[in-house]
């Protein structure tokens, strides 16, 4: 009888608390704050890292067709960053993944 009882509530556990932890974690009251960039005249928007690993899981045929798509997003970013977001501004976008900010 103690292990049903122990088995009954161990289970009743496990099915409240992840409904307990999916709430947010930030206060409702916190506001965010974002980077300034009001007084900078050259920006660097480096290279978002996929993985060329992983071409299987997004349904291309091979390692080199999704490399070539992760290169055509990247600069697909990089020119809406240029000339959307950062208007005005020099912007140097990185040209691979190894590319740094000098």
């Amino acid at each position: 009888m103690k292990q049903c009882l122990l088995i009954l509530g161990l289970i009743l556990f496990l099915g409240i608390k992840p409904p307990l932890e999916a709430r947010a974690s930030k206060s409702k009251t916190a506001k965010e704050t974002t980077v300034d960039l009001s007084g900078k005249k050259n920006i660097f928007v480096g290279w978002v890292d996929l993985s060329p690993d992983q071409w299987s899981l997004w349904g291309d045929s091979s390692k080199e067709e999704w490399t070539q798509v992760i290169a055509d997003l990247n600069h697909d970013f990089q020119s809406s960053c240029q000339g959307q977001h950062l208007a005005g501004r020099k912007v140097s976008p990185a040209k691979d993944p190894s590319d740094e900010n000098t």
